[in-house]
């Protein structure tokens, strides 16, 4: 094939990813457009508020407005040095999704469900996520959202990481 081929057959997919996408396939198909042409603030934090999981009975609201249709995570990233990758999450945490004043779902949560290596060093990370979820929330509009997120059981260990680390709602890098 020459160039101009390669080129048309290109668009040709792209386009008809972006169809499928906007058809209402789901988040499933927006983040599978989001891999294949990641627009360049996709995993930028849309929400993030300090949090001390090491103080039973907390409690954080992160409120944000979506920007894509796509898988979230909810989770903590370094803004300090990168978190030990020995460090594993011991207590219990409860998350509400709200959305229009309503409790639309909720979960507990007891360990991470994912990490993100900080570059190359895979002893350390520079995120965890607790858990995922679909914008649009359960085929809601894509109003403001409010994460809250509660500390039932605390995490002693955390009290070294406080410092270094904030909650934050990003869309998930991972399928």
């Amino acid at each position: 094939m020459n160039k101009r081929t390669n080129n048309l057959f290109g668009k040709l997919i792209g386009l008809c990813l972006f169809a499928f996408a906007q058809t209402g396939c789901g988040s499933g198909g927006h983040h599978l457009l989001h891999l294949a042409f990641p627009p360049g603030d996709l995993y930028t934090p849309v929400a993030t508020n300090s949090i001390a999981f090491q103080s039973e009975g907390t409690t954080v609201e992160l409120n944000f407005v979506p920007k894509y249709k796509d898988r979230y995570e909810v989770g903590i990233f370094a803004i300090g040095d990168p978190i030990p990758a020995s460090y594993e999450f011991s207590g219990e945490l409860s998350v509400e999704f709200i959305q229009s004043g309503e409790t639309i779902s909720s979960q507990t949560i007891t360990k991470f469900s994912s990490g993100t290596y900080a570059g190359k060093n895979m002893d350390k990370y520079s995120s965890r996520a607790f858990c995922s979820f679909d914008v649009p929330l359960q085929g809601r509009s894509m109003d403001e959202i409010t994460v809250k997120i509660s500390v039932l059981k605390p995490d002693q260990e955390f009290e070294k990481f406080k410092d270094q680390v904030k909650a934050w709602i990003r869309v998930s890098p991972i399928p």
